[in-house]
């Protein structure tokens, strides 16, 4: 289980940090002001982190840094079981399998256990061409390690009906300010997701990552 703890003897901008907690130790992820992966930053906070079965851990953190502004001041984050951590999406950054648009909100997260499994998240994007009907999209990370679009409003749907545009994709659905949710995805690198089209119809799309 991945968990924000509190630290005693510490300033407030400090004393808050990730662990991975198991039946015989206490893993420490990450810490607010040490340096992150992202170059040039440090952990200004966190939201509330997910782990696996296999001791991964996922979690969102505002960062701080001479170059972090409001646009690309947060980013997904993921600590693989073999102990590596890593930046997997920021807010500013291109978003993967959308040619000039960047990530600009970070909606919800998960993280599936299984063999190779990685991150799930549903963020918003903005950039030329991006409107209200198609800047919200889906995104895993396949079993090598890169972030992949399963899908997108105002754009049909792998797998979906011919011929209709997805309006409305729904999973995960966080209670805030929880950001991880066990529903909507197994451990066979499969995910579920209720699809709304924008001639009001609706379909449940089950997608397997790769």
């Amino acid at each position: 289980m991945a968990v924000l703890a509190t630290l005693d003897g510490l300033s407030k901008s400090t004393d808050t940090a990730v662990v991975l907690l198991s039946a015989d130790q206490v893993v420490p992820i990450a810490r607010e002001g040490e340096q992150s992966p992202v170059a040039g930053t440090t952990y200004k906070s966190f939201s509330d982190p997910v782990a696996n079965a296999e001791g991964a851990v996922a979690f969102t953190a505002a960062l701080n840094g001479a170059a972090v502004s409001k646009s690309n001041g947060s980013a997904l984050f993921i600590r693989n079981a073999a102990g590596e951590l890593a930046s997997l999406a920021r807010l500013g950054e291109a978003a993967a399998g959308i040619p000039g648009v960047t990530w600009s909100k970070f909606v919800s997260f998960a993280l599936p256990s299984g063999e190779d499994s990685g991150p799930i998240f549903v963020a918003e994007v903005s950039g030329p061409g991006v409107t209200k009907k198609n800047n919200l999209g889906l995104w895993a990370q396949d079993s090598t390690g890169n972030l992949i679009l399963l899908a997108r409003t105002g754009s049909s749907v792998p797998d979906g009906p011919s011929g209709k545009t997805l309006s409305r994709l729904t999973l995960l659905n966080p209670l805030p300010p929880t950001q991880g949710s066990a529903r909507s995805f197994n451990d066979t690198r499969r995910i579920t997701y209720l699809a709304t089209f924008t001639d009001s119809t609706q379909a449940i799309i089950v997608v397997r990552v790769p």
